[in-house]
């Protein structure tokens, strides 16, 4: 009877989108729409039939609805044979493996993550590997684990990896390789090894080719500082004589940082911006002339004072380098 499933379909549908439904309530008025719909049509032993297996309907609904929501909550629990006890076996490891197929895509998106901040020398995020070797097929969960196990026990030598210079990196990272094949086993130290390596070229790389990013991702306390003058920025819409001071003393104090950092780190080719920073000014700067809006440009130019101060002659080379005329400089008198 299709008017019967779409008018069940509706009841169900309406009871779940109210967070706090009643389940009671909803069971009666499905029976009640069973004995209306069917009570003339079918056999008492049938009607019995399509009111017993209602609480079922509902469990199930329950259950799709949990694990869309709750993936891994929902997971343990389908473990209680009391957690939706009206459903079948065979309903309740249906349920298990759509939480599984959840769960898989988001467990390699946190191992990931957590292998990223370990490379960035910072501290990763909790990663639950609770119920991976049921989620997850024998090898692929013993895979996982010793991703993890290889990022953990080489996560305090990257940190320190991040305080040095490349050419100090390079003699440590010789020690730590030496130190892994002398007391982990032949693969997990030819992994161990293999992680190091790369992640010590990623350092490298990232050091050279962005710098200003590489330092925000790999320093907390700066990066939070950068969000306070952002918010400071917002906050200001008209700012006063006062305001505009803080702000760029705080603005001005982070990019020495960003410079000793530098120096400290034995960066040769320094910047005051992330790439995409100088490439997003370069952009506006090419609109404002395609647009012949001399003020705006001077104001850009200028602007790169109040930004970088003493260190503006960096900005200005970093800006040329991604495709700044030369005749923004002198146009500014910079």
């Amino acid at each position: 009877n299709d008017g019967y499933a779409k008018q069940k379909e509706n009841l169900m549908t309406t009871a779940f989108m109210d967070k706090n439904f009643d389940m009671a309530a909803l069971k009666l008025d499905l029976e009640k729409l069973a004995i209306d719909t069917y009570s003339s049509q079918v056999s008492p032993p049938e009607l019995d039939k399509l009111l017993a297996i209602i609480p079922q309907e509902i469990d199930l609904m329950v259950g799709l609805e949990d694990v869309s929501q709750t993936p891994s909550k929902t997971f343990k629990l389908l473990k209680d044979i009391n957690y939706l006890p009206s459903i079948t076996i065979v309903q309740r490891k249906d349920l298990q493996e759509k939480a599984k197929a959840i769960l898989r895509p988001q467990i390699r998106a946190e191992l990931k993550n957590y292998i990223a901040d370990v490379e960035a020398g910072k501290e990763p995020p909790r990663f639950n590997i609770e119920n991976i070797n049921e989620i997850f097929t024998e090898p692929q969960a013993e895979k996982i684990m010793v991703v993890k196990e290889m990022a953990d026990n080489n996560a305090n030598t990257i940190k320190f990896f991040h305080t040095l210079t490349n050419d100090d990196i390079d003699v440590n990272l010789k020690t730590a390789i030496e130190e892994n094949e002398a007391t982990l086993s032949g693969d997990l130290a030819t992994a161990s090894n293999n992680f190091l390596t790369e992640t010590v070229e990623n350092i490298k790389s990232n050091r050279q080719d962005n710098p200003v990013k590489y330092i925000m991702d790999t320093n907390p306390n700066l990066e939070n500082e950068i969000i306070e003058v952002s918010n400071m920025s917002a906050s200001f819409q008209a700012p006063n004589i006062y305001e505009a001071s803080a702000m760029s003393e705080a603005q001005l104090g982070i990019i020495e940082k960003i410079i000793i950092k530098q120096e400290e780190l034995g960066i040769i080719n320094k910047k005051v911006m992330t790439n995409e920073q100088s490439k997003t000014f370069v952009s506006n700067y090419e609109e404002a002339a395609k647009n012949s809006n001399g003020d705006e440009l001077n104001n850009m130019m200028n602007g790169l004072l109040d930004s970088y101060g003493d260190h503006s002659g960096i900005a200005i080379q970093q800006l040329r380098a991604d495709g700044l005329p030369f005749g923004a400089v002198v146009s500014a008198g910079l």
